[in-house]
């Protein structure tokens, strides 16, 4: 990896910019939570506020936790396994994903996204 010249290396960074990195799964996720906690509280009434919190705590653990993690797992794959381990392993999240993407129900109504403002 550090013999890579430096186009190459720019070029990965522009790759994973394109996909918006932790920013973009912050605000999507932040997003799903608030629209799905909307609909649950006109539902179910003032309860709900607890229940956005923790929704809300939940996602931020999760994601410490991955911080954590993640590179200790990874250092522990590598010392322990090859590389072809990693490439099985993010063949597997991505299909974790793609089928996740697809089957997540659509947190908006149709009703509720007619009447949103739009802008030009």
């Amino acid at each position: 990896w550090f013999h890579l010249p430096p186009e190459t290396l720019a070029a990965g960074c522009f790759i994973q910019g394109l996909g918006g990195s932790y920013g973009a799964f912050l605000m999507s996720t932040s997003a799903y939570i608030a629209d799905v906690n909307a609909r649950d509280a006109a539902e179910q009434g003032e309860e709900q506020a607890l229940a956005r919190s923790h929704r809300f705590s939940i996602v931020e653990a999760m994601l410490t936790l991955g911080i954590i993690v993640g590179p200790a797992g990874g250092g522990f794959l590598l010392e322990y396994s090859s590389f072809s381990v990693y490439f099985l392993l993010i063949s597997g999240l991505c299909l974790a994903l793609i089928g996740f993407v697809t089957t997540i129900p659509e947190s908006v109504s149709p009703a509720t996204s007619a009447a949103a403002p739009r802008f030009p």
